[in-house]
């Protein structure tokens, strides 16, 4: 068995790099990035920015990458937990959402569209989630 954070996995993991591919930026960036677009495109946009930008809301989401991987079973994973804070600090809402999208093949550009899609789901549940619940957390 092998431990890796929290979570223990039966026999060695897996990991395999693809000489054709390559990401842009580091995840934890090009995940902010495109959610708050998905935020911006949900309507939004009045009400997003990101940490850098020094503004405070009514509310903050803050995000947990739980998975952005191929699985065994070539298939594409992206699972994220969110939290909204209130500008209080307090949590509250929180969700797990979680896609996958099958590979068409073993090859660095098949496995990003995988995960592309994947994520592209993952971000349309996530805006729309927020939204409704700002908007209900926000009624008299």
């Amino acid at each position: 068995m092998i431990a890796i954070g929290s979570r223990v996995y039966p026999r060695a993991a897996l990991y395999t790099a693809f000489g054709d591919a390559q990401w842009g930026d580091l995840l934890p960036k090009l995940v902010q990035t495109s959610l708050a677009r998905s935020l911006e495109d949900a309507g939004l946009s009045a009400s997003v920015s990101r940490p850098v930008d020094g503004f405070a809301g009514d509310f903050q989401l803050v995000l947990d990458i739980r998975k952005f991987h191929l699985g065994l079973n070539q298939v594409g994973e992206v699972e994220l937990g969110a939290k909204l804070r209130d500008g209080k600090g307090r949590i509250v809402a929180s969700r797990v959402l979680h896609h996958s999208a099958p590979a068409q093949a073993f090859t660095g550009p098949a496995v990003a569209a995988a995960l592309n899609r994947a994520f592209a789901s993952v971000a349309t549940e996530l805006a729309a989630w927020s939204a409704s619940t700002m908007a209900e957390l926000s009624q008299p």
